[in-house]
Parts: structure tokens; C-alpha cells; sequence
């Protein structure tokens, strides 16, 4: 039969009570940051802040393209062809 000393028991035991430990720490930083999520980019899930991401990512580029179009423009009409 597999039977188990007491010292191995206090070491399994230490180990499940410190995976335990970790498990509420992990939980906590990410209830932490859903909040901060929820307050600062109003979305309330990891996916949604995916997807938000991803929307000003976008929005990001094009403004981006915009600004490059306008800045050629204003040179072509006030400083001539550079």
C-alpha cells in the first residue's frame, strides 16, 4: 500500500496551503484589474477589453494615415514639393 510519513504529509500540506495562497493572490490581481478596466475604459471583462483594444488600435492607424495625408498636403500647398 502507499502509505505516506507524517513529514511527507506536512510538506504535501504546505504545498496545497501554499498553492491556496497563490490561487487568492492570482484571483485578486485580476478582480484589481477588471476594476481598473471597468473604471478606466468601461468594459467589465478581459474580452471586452480585447475587443476595445483592438477598435483603438484601428482607430489609432487611421488617424495615423490621416495625419500623414494632412501634413503632405499642408507642405504641398505652403512650403512647395519637399
Amino acid at each position: 500500500m502507499n502509505e505516506i510519513t507524517e513529514k511527507q504529509y506536512r510538506l504535501l500540506k504546505q504545498d496545497v496551503e501554499e498553492a491556496k495562497t497563490e490561487a487568492d493572490k492570482a484571483k485578486g490581481a485580476l478582480e484589481a484589474t477588471i476594476a481598473t478596466l471597468k473604471t478606466d475604459y468601461g468594459v467589465s471583462s478581459i474580452k471586452e477589453a480585447k475587443v476595445k483594444l483592438a477598435k483603438l488600435r484601428t482607430e489609432k492607424e487611421t488617424a495615423g494615415l490621416r495625419f500623414e495625408r494632412t501634413l503632405k498636403e499642408y507642405k504641398r500647398r505652403w512650403h512647395g514639393d519637399e
